[in-house]
């Protein structure tokens, strides 16, 4: 898991608290803002375009690829 914390800052991502990351996930905020809810775990290899909002407690499972979506609290993706 990659902390928080080691995440560059980028322009356009807000990332909620205790946010589990895994290696490789790409965020591409160029075309909008990614916000991601609190509690929410993005598995290895996912990419992810703006703009994107990703609600509490979900999980985005690995090579999952999502763009301009909205997405409810407690949802499991790929």
């Amino acid at each position: 898991m990659i902390k928080k914390e080691k995440i560059k800052k980028q322009k356009g991502l807000s990332l909620g608290k205790n946010v589990k990351l895994e290696p490789n996930v790409f965020f591409d905020t160029s075309e909008g803002e990614i916000v991601i809810g609190d509690g929410t775990k993005i598995k290895a290899n996912v990419i992810l375009r703006g703009p994107l909002s990703i609600g509490k407690n979900c999980v985005i499972n690995s090579f999952a690829e999502i763009s301009r979506s909205q997405i409810g609290d407690v949802c499991k993706i790929g």
